[in-house]
């Protein structure tokens, strides 16, 4: 933290955070046609990070500007700023707390979830997580909930918007012994279909991993089973294994 100010109660945090980076891009996402050429460009996040802590309490959230150099002109009014995390946090006790807000999410190895630090605007989710944790055991329930606008009647969130409309998730991890520790995720998103709001299609995904870490020696292996309905309703059953 660049500036922090504390009491005898509750700790203030201020933090500041600057990347700016030059790409060059020929075949990223897309393979390269005969007739494309390079794409090359700056681009720009700069944050502000602000912590408001009690001994039972937390308030976090973080300010982004995001922008390619040139994007909006030199008199543009437009702009990239938004805000990447806000949320509040209270602890019931020692172990178990209670999240709400706008929050990255960082699970396991980040295989499933992570904030995806590389990407710029990087990931954030809307909704609540439930925590628990001691010496050997943690556990997180996530439940998000998304809607496009304050709507009178209808949820026609996929028509606007090309996100989930729900999405559960439970993380749960243990230490078996000092060497071998254990965790399983399991996910539950939603997609509405894109030509009936009243069409909810689910898709799921269920696995974990093994890890074995001794003196500099690390070994793990991690399987998921993917399972339900894509978006446009088609059946889906795929696995992912790293040893």
């Amino acid at each position: 933290a660049l500036f922090g100010q504390s009491d005898s109660t509750s700790i203030f945090d201020l933090s500041l955070e600057f990347q700016p980076r030059f790409e060059y891009r020929n075949g990223y996402r897309e393979l390269a046609a005969d007739t494309s050429s390079p794409a090359m460009f700056v681009s720009q996040r700069s944050r502000l990070i602000l912590t408001y802590k009690r001994k039972n309490f937390k308030f976090h959230t973080s300010i982004q500007d995001i922008r390619v150099w040139g994007q909006y002109g030199s008199k543009s009014n437009n702009g990239g700023l938004g805000i990447f995390e806000a949320y509040a946090e209270s602890k019931f006790n020692d172990h178990w707390s209670i999240r709400i807000g706008r929050q990255g999410v960082d699970l396991d190895n980040g295989r499933l979830f992570s904030t995806a630090p590389f990407s710029l605007t990087a990931k954030a989710h809307e909704g609540l997580r439930l925590m628990f944790a001691n010496a050997k055991v943690q556990s997180d329930l996530l439940l998000f909930y998304n809607q496009s606008g304050e709507q009178l009647f209808g949820t026609s969130y996929a028509l606007t918007v090309p996100n989930y409309t729900t999405l559960s998730v439970h993380y749960f991890k243990m230490r078996l012994s000092k060497l071998f520790s254990v965790s399983t995720t399991n996910a539950m998103d939603g997609y509405q279909s894109l030509s009936s709001s009243n069409t909810m299609y689910m898709r799921g995904t269920s696995g974990g991993r093994i890890t074995l870490n001794k003196k500099g020696f690390f070994a793990t292996i991690c399987g998921y089973y993917q399972y339900g309905q894509l978006q446009s309703g088609q059946p889906i059953s795929a696995f992912y294994l790293q040893p």
